[in-house]
């Protein structure tokens, strides 16, 4: 965390919610980390992607995990019109 920057802007300079979010930063084990997300692809709340009862994955936790989500990364894929592995180098 302590080595993120946005638009050249440090973290530590940044207003987090979280309590103390450098706290562990000098533990590469404990620190958080954060990670900037390019967005290939975007649409209005009016256009959102969902499919009810579809088993695509979702989840309010901060973490979260594509791995073995196959109908959510062929969802994302078909919806965007992308190729996640593409997408990851």
């Amino acid at each position: 965390i302590r080595d993120f920057a946005v638009n050249g802007k440090r973290a530590d300079k940044l207003n987090f919610t979280a309590e103390d979010p450098f706290k562990n930063s000098n533990d590469l084990e404990r620190s958080d980390y954060l990670v900037k997300v390019f967005w290939q692809k975007a649409v209005t709340r009016d256009q959102a992607k969902w499919k009810a009862n579809s088993g695509i994955f979702s989840t309010q936790l901060v973490v979260a995990s594509l791995a073995n989500q196959e109908k959510t990364i062929e969802f994302l894929q078909e919806e965007f019109e992308i190729v996640i592995d593409d997408l990851v180098a």
